[in-house]
Parts: structure tokens; sequence; C-alpha cells
């Protein structure tokens, strides 16, 4: 049950990621990826979030949490995109 919460999780978070960075993106007009840090730190809290309730108050499964916090926000949040337009707002102002 694992496996599956873990991939249909994922596939719900790299979806949401790429709508919520469209709709970040129209928004702005910044050099700045705003967009994904914007997701990232939002995953993170949510992660936290998830964390507490599955955890400490043992309202979810361990089946559940995992799927949610490596699925659905694995796939949602992502340090090497942050890092690639990190670069990408460097490499620009040369």
């Amino acid at each position: 049950m694992k496996l599956l919460y873990i991939g249909l999780g994922g596939l719900v978070g790299v979806f949401a990621r790429y709508f919520t960075h469209l709709s970040i993106e129209k928004s702005t007009i910044s050099a700045f990826p705003l967009a994904t840090f914007v997701i990232n730190m939002l995953g993170a809290l949510i992660i936290g979030m998830v964390y507490v309730i599955g955890v400490e108050r043992e309202l979810l499964s361990s089946d559940l949490r995992i799927g949610i916090i490596i699925g659905l926000l694995g796939g949602y949040t992502t340090f090497s995109s942050y890092c690639l337009d990190i670069y990408r707002l460097v490499d620009t102002d040369r």
C-alpha cells in the first residue's frame, strides 16, 4: 500500500508543482525564481505539519504519512530546481 500512496502522491505532486509554478510566474515579473522559492517553502511548511499530525499526534497511518511526505510533497518540492533557478539568475547577470 505504501508504494501506491507514494506513486499516486508523486503524480499529484508534480502536477500541483507545475500549475502552481505557472500561476505564480504569470503574476510576477522578476528575475528572482519566486515560484520555485514559494513552492519549496510551502512544501517544507506542509511537511512539518504532516509530520506533527502523523507522528506526534498519531492521526495518520505510517503508509499514508510516507505517501504524503515522500510522494506528494517530494513531487511538489525540489531543491535541485531551486538551485538551477538560482544558477540561471546568477548566470544571466554576467
